[in-house]
């Protein structure tokens, strides 16, 4: 079991390193990372995450390949990013650290409205991919809930 000051960390760490997006373009699009130049962040993360079973992705950005339209960059740091793979781990991802953010809490609260319609919309649906259903107006309404919140 995790402890639940476990989970406010993680909230801490969304608050001040993670980004939270969202996006309708031809699709919907919902992502969730947290990145750091700290290693031992992430795998905590990483840990605490695999406890509640909710599956994690890692990446690593090398320095030396860091590029800007075309340009390799000087001066970045090694970092490693986190994010939840699938939508059913962001939901969950996104429900345990909820009541722990200050900063994030109302872009989080959108994205599981966003999350829990794209299940519902799967499971009356005979597609696997809640990303490839049609985009409707409850996709359009809470994105442009989030256009305002900034």
């Amino acid at each position: 079991m995790v402890d639940i000051t476990d989970w406010a960390y993680i909230a801490g760490c969304i608050d001040g390193e993670g980004c939270l997006s969202f996006n309708i373009s031809s699709k919907v699009t919902v992502q969730i990372t947290i990145v750091n130049t700290d290693k031992k962040m992430i795998d905590f993360i990483n840990r605490v995450c695999n406890k509640a079973e909710i599956k994690m992705g890692i990446h690593y950005r090398d320095p030396r390949k860091a590029m800007f339209k075309g340009r390799i960059i000087t001066g970045v740091k090694k970092c490693w990013g986190i994010y939840p793979t699938s939508f059913r781990d962001k939901l969950s991802f996104l429900e345990l650290v909820f009541p722990y953010l200050i900063i994030k809490q109302e872009k989080a609260n959108l994205l599981i409205e966003e999350l829990k319609h794209r299940l519902e919309k799967r499971n009356l649906s005979s597609t696997w991919n809640p990303w490839k259903l049609r985009i409707d107006k409850t996709d359009r309404s809470l994105y442009e809930r989030w256009k305002q919140i900034g």
